[in-house]
């Protein structure tokens, strides 16, 4: 079938090809699956159809053990139990959802972090910033539990561990990416200009 509303016949890719209503005769994106796996979605972006669920499972254990352990300490808080118990289910959980980011970065075709080593560090970054706020608020709350030393050992290793992210975390490609997009657009400022 052909679409008879432009009036024209558009050029076929191959014998019994059809265009869809979305463009797909100028490059656009269509509404079936690609050559490469993806689909196109509902606002018009490219799905990996081949993506794992893994991603999004660490996501969600992550962010539940994340919240239930939050709540949990301020419960203890509260009721002037120790916070230990509390604070180990919220750091699995934070190290769970950097972990799903980590993953999530080495899925995605278009991030600037595309290396095993390059998303280590940044899952280091995020996790020893993670350490430092957490144990700033234990020493602050120590009046109620008493475990100063454990908020400044936990603020202490979450620096050291920030240093580590940063040395590994591959600071040349982001520069290079920021570098190339910085003289596109000024490549497109001189093209407009002209």
């Amino acid at each position: 079938m052909t679409d008879d509303r432009s009036g024209e016949s558009a050029p076929g890719t191959g014998s019994g090809s059809t265009v869809g209503d979305s463009g797909a005769d100028d490059g656009g994106p269509t509404a079936g699956p690609d050559h490469d796996g993806t689909t196109a979605g509902a606002d018009g972006t490219q799905e990996d159809a081949s993506r794992p669920v893994t991603a999004p499972l660490l996501f969600l254990v992550g962010l539940i053990a994340f919240a239930g352990g939050a709540v949990g300490f301020l419960a203890d808080l509260v009721t002037g139990h120790d916070i230990l118990r509390s604070l180990l289910v919220n750091g699995g959980g934070a190290g769970l959802l950097v972990t799903w980011a980590a993953v999530d970065t080495l899925d995605d075709p278009d991030a600037r972090v595309a290396t095993a080593t390059g998303a280590a560090g940044t899952a280091l970054l995020l996790y020893g910033l993670y350490m430092v706020v957490v144990g700033l608020v234990v020493a602050v709350t120590t009046f109620r539990h008493g475990r100063l030393w454990l908020g400044v050992g936990m603020s202490a290793s979450g620096a050291a561990g920030m240093l580590v992210g940063f040395l590994v975390f591959p600071r040349e490609s982001v520069l290079s990416g920021a570098e190339g997009a910085s003289a596109g657009a000024e490549s497109a400022g001189e093209d407009s200009g002209e």
